[in-house]
Formats: structure tokens, sequence, C-alpha cells
């Protein structure tokens, strides 16, 4: 009975597959291994560029902060001198 059920469900799948308009491709087992693994490298790769760049964006943001206190103990300065 289990099989004639696992037979009925992939008909009514094929009907739904017809009628959706939905293109099938079959693909070798191996093929699929090979494209999970570059997709599982890719997206270490994309991590470790996420972190890179959060790791600049603070470093930026450090920068800038420096910068910003440069320009006002600058200015502290040059009003210290005009008095």
């Amino acid at each position: 009975m289990l099989v004639l059920e696992q037979i009925q469900e992939l008909q009514e799948g094929t009907r739904i597959i017809i009628t959706s308009g939905i293109t099938v491709q079959l693909v070798r087992v191996d093929d699929l291994k090979n494209l999970f693994d570059t997709v599982e490298q890719q997206a270490l790769h994309i991590v470790e560029l996420e972190r890179e760049l959060s790791r600049l964006t603070g470093s930026e943001q450090a920068v800038k902060e420096l910068y910003t206190r440069m320009e006002a103990v600058k200015g502290k300065g040059s009003e210290s001198n005009e008095y």
C-alpha cells in the first residue's frame, strides 16, 4: 500500500509540475555535492569578507573620530592664540 501511495503522490506531483509549467532538471548526485561544496566555500568567503569589512569600517570610524578630535584641539588652540 505504501508503494501505491508513493506512486500516487508522484503522479500528483508530476501533474502539478506539468500544469504549473515548472521546469524539472535531473542532476547527478555528484554534481549536487560539488555545487553544495562550491556554495559552502563561497559562503565562508563572504563571512570572511564581512568580518574584514567590519574591521575596516571600525578602523575608518576610529580615524574619523581621531581627525575630528584633532580638528577640535586645533580649533581650540587657534582660539587661544587669538586672545
